[in-house]
């Protein structure tokens, strides 16, 4: 083509296709332009007159049509070894516990020995950490607690593993109740599985800003997407921690428990653990239990 425009502006775009999208702006600006090659190369030419315009109308479009189109996403793969009899195994000991031992009953030595008193906790009886997390009240409170449990068990064990999401689960149950003796009076005393429910919800949480964050590098994306979990939150904090018997403050620190171990776990990923390492957790996190109970056996 010949340029009709020597003694006009020249516009030099880096390749073929920023040209084609150049001279569509200029067009769709209703400006004028010539086309010719220099070395192999496209140059747009544009008339002085218009030259201030069409170079705020490019300039324009690439402000618009910065970041487009946008780069693949590739997820972070997590190589994880999940069996789904992972969450069930964590609810069939509740309701064991419930079997054998049925409604907390005070009067009742072992499940007074199992029940989370802070003062004995302080005193050095730490496996009522863990014991206390089997305990019940009564069915509804049992049922209640076996369905979340078992809902974000689940989720949990997808996202970390099943040997590493069950000994999660089990931190934020231990630490949750520590937290809840150290801090707030003596006297109380606690049961119930809800603490690592909660847990569970803050580790999935955490799980889901921080993938959601390392995936797509922005907050917006992290929002978006985490409203789930804390919709579910709310729905179990609606259902079980706001009762005359709900120990409100065990299920905050549950769930603060839950985003804390969460965190470096959720930015790392899970590489570092094999299958066997998997495995191992699981076991840990299956004899802990018995190991504590064996503790208030002893005592009771």
């Amino acid at each position: 083509m010949n340029n009709l425009y020597q003694d006009g502006e020249t516009i030099r775009p880096p390749d073929a296709q920023k040209t084609l999208e150049w001279i569509a702006a200029l067009s769709s600006a209703d400006l004028d332009y010539d086309l010719s090659q220099d070395g192999g190369q496209w140059v747009i030419h544009v008339p002085a007159s218009q030259a201030d315009a069409a170079h705020a109308e490019i300039d324009a479009f690439e402000r618009e049509n910065a970041g487009w189109p946008p780069r693949e996403v590739k997820p972070r793969r997590r190589h994880v070894q999940y069996r789904n009899w992972a969450a069930f195994w964590a609810v069939y000991l509740i309701l064991l516990v419930y079997r054998l031992l049925g409604p907390y009953d005070g009067a009742n030595h072992l499940s007074r020995a199992g029940a989370a008193d802070a003062a004995r906790i302080l005193d050095g009886e730490w496996w009522r950490l863990v014991t206390a997390n089997t305990l019940h009240a009564d069915l509804e409170h049992l049922l209640m607690n076996a369905i979340f449990l078992f809902i974000l068990g689940n989720a949990v064990c997808r996202a970390f593993g099943a040997g590493l999401g069950l000994f999660m689960m089990l931190l934020t149950g231990v630490l949750g109740n520590a937290a809840e003796a150290l801090i707030l009076q003596p006297h109380r005393t606690g049961i119930g599985s809800s603490t690592v429910c909660f847990g569970a919800l803050g580790l999935i949480t955490m799980y889901q800003m921080v993938d959601n964050y390392m995936n797509f590098r922005s907050w917006k994306s992290v929002w978006d997407r985490v409203w789930i979990p804390l919709g579910a939150g709310m729905a179990l904090f609606a259902l079980t921690g706001t009762g005359l018997r709900s120990d409100v403050a065990a299920h905050a620190f549950g769930f603060a428990a839950g985003l804390l171990i969460s965190l470096p776990v959720s930015y790392y990923g899970t590489y570092w653990i094999h299958r066997s390492g998997q495995v191992a957790l699981a076991v840990i996190s299956a004899l802990v239990p018995l190991l504590a109970w064996w503790m208030a056996y002893v005592v009771a």
